[in-house]
Formats: C-alpha cells, structure tokens, sequence
C-alpha cells in the first residue's frame, strides 16, 4: 500500500488494510518522506531509492498500532481504548500465530500486560462469533477439493475415519511415520507410472520426511509391472508392508488426484517453514533484535498470504 503521507493517506491506508483482511491478504505499507509522493519521490531520489523503501515495507498492522498509541497521547484512559482498537483489529487476523506475536508487540508497545490484552481479544472474538455468518445463522464451511472428496468416497485412508456406516477404513499399515498426504502420493505414482516423471521432478523438493523421500526413489528405480510376482524384491523390507497396501488399492481410486496431492503437499512444506520462522521471531524479539524480528515478520506474513 501507498498513499499521501499526511493524515488523510494514514486513513486511507488502514481503510485499504482492513478492506484487504476482510479477503484474509496481508499488507505491506510503503513510507516516502512527509510531503511526498511516489511520483516527486523517483523524480528527486531515483528508482534506487523507491527500491530501497519498497524492501524496507512494513505490515500494515505495525504502523496502525504505532499510529492508535501515538494518537492516543500518554493518558491511560486513552491508551486503553487506542489499545481495544488495535486489538480489534488483530481479533481480524486469520492466523492465530500472528495474533498471538501483535498482541505481544502491543503489550511491549502500550505496557498494558499480555494476560489482560489476551482476555480482551477473547472477549472481542467471543462477540463476533455470537454474529450469524450466513442468513440461516450458520458459517458455511468451504468445500474439500475435489481430489478429498473423491478419496473420501472410495476410501477413507486419508480421512482416518469410515467414509459410511457399510464400511470401516482399512488400517493404516505400519511402518514408517510419514506425513499422510506424502504416503498418499506415494500411492499414486506408485500404482500410475506416469506420473513417476512427475514425482521425480519433485521428490528432493517437497517431500517433508527421509522416509518418504526414500520410498519415493525407490518406486521411481523399480522398472516391474505392478501384477509381477517379483516386484517386492524391489523393495527394502521394510516397505513390504506399504507396498502390499498399495497393491490392495483399485488404481481408480487415485486417478487424477496426483494434482490435489502434489498442493496438499507444498502447503504443508509452506506451513513447516511458517512455524520455523515463527519460532526464530520469538527468538529475536527475545535477544531485542528489532531488524532481524522485522524481517522475519515480513516473510511470515509472505508466507500466511501464500497459504491463503
């Protein structure tokens, strides 16, 4: 976001911000020098310097906090209400680990205590689930993508629970602890060779766990037919067991779901990064280092809109 850096572009700036969280998207402010604007500011500083500023963008919700507490002046009866209104802000945020980091940036900001803004929050997040989201008064829950429904109806290994009452879900075999959506994709190049060159293309990249990631070479170095009585002899050992599950498998019932699989699983590489660097945030706001938690906030906040 850029706007006119005076009060007016202040306001348009956090009306921008909140009409953005309402469609879950992060925003980044872009600040230029009172009484400047994109324009005047390349034509005097250059494009290097507008480069320089757009690196150094900061969430928007950073700059309405300091913008409500700096307003509010130094009364206490006025930094507690500029206080509820940045918490009702963060109340809109979609991801629970950002709330959890504003509130203790707030709580460092306004010196009102965490306990106290975090009772606040759920008192503010108490009202707004008592307002109906839908006209019938019921949240309408996003659809499953197709490759889950799908899966859901012929087998619900994936789901871990009975897709009916006419059938239990078979047990999950065992041997190796591998993340489910990895051990289904798995299954399906394993069952449809062509899309061995596919998760070839992706193995070293995506795959979270080494047990899967050796699995995966193995099926891609096994050359036998899948009714081959031999087949197993491609295998360690300790994969006859998964293998003989996936036998069991009707290779319908993975066509077409390599596609689903393949964006369930960059997700949860994306979700494992996210938690890594909320980790490291904490790290930094611990040791005081101001740019380093900055920075890291930004690729947060990259990453939260990426999984939106």
């Amino acid at each position: 976001l850029l706007f006119d850096q005076d009060a007016a572009g202040r306001q348009a700036t956090f009306k921008a911000m909140a009409a953005l969280q309402e469609e879950g998207i992060p925003a980044l402010v872009i600040e230029l020098p009172k009484g400047e604007d994109p324009d005047s500011f390349v034509q005097s500083k250059g494009p290097d310097a507008f480069r320089v500023r757009l690196e150094q963008a900061r969430p928007a919700m950073d700059l309405f906090m300091e913008d409500a507490l700096q307003s509010a002046g130094a009364g206490v009866e006025q930094r507690v209400r500029a206080a509820k209104t940045v918490i009702e802000r963060i109340c809109e945020l979609s991801s629970s680990m950002e709330q959890d980091l504003y509130l203790k940036e707030l709580a460092g900001r306004s010196g009102i205590e965490l306990e106290l803004l975090k009772q606040q929050l759920a008192e503010v997040q108490r009202k707004a689930k008592s307002v109906p989201e839908a006209e019938e008064g019921v949240p309408v829950s996003p659809e499953p993508p197709e490759y889950v429904e799908r899966y859901h109806a012929e087998q619900s290994f994936l789901l871990g629970q009975a897709s009916s009452g006419e059938r239990s879900a078979p047990e999950k075999p065992s041997g190796p602890d591998w993340r489910k959506v990895e051990g289904e994709l798995l299954r399906t190049a394993f069952l449809l060779p062509e899309e061995r060159t596919r998760l070839a293309e992706i193995v070293d990249e995506r795959f979270l766990t080494p047990a899967a990631k050796e699995l995966a070479q193995e099926i891609l170095g096994s050359k036998k037919a899948l009714e081959d009585q031999s087949l197993l002899e491609d295998f360690s050992a300790r994969y006859h067991a998964v293998i003989k599950d996936f036998l069991q498998s009707p290779v319908e019932m993975v066509e077409g779901t390599f596609d689903g699989l393949l964006k369930a699983l960059q997700k949860e590489s994306l979700k494992k990064k996210k938690d890594e660097i909320y980790v490291r945030m904490n790290e930094a706001a611990q040791l005081g280092d101001e740019e380093l938690h900055a920075k890291l906030l930004r690729e947060f906040t990259q990453l939260n809109n990426e999984l939106k």
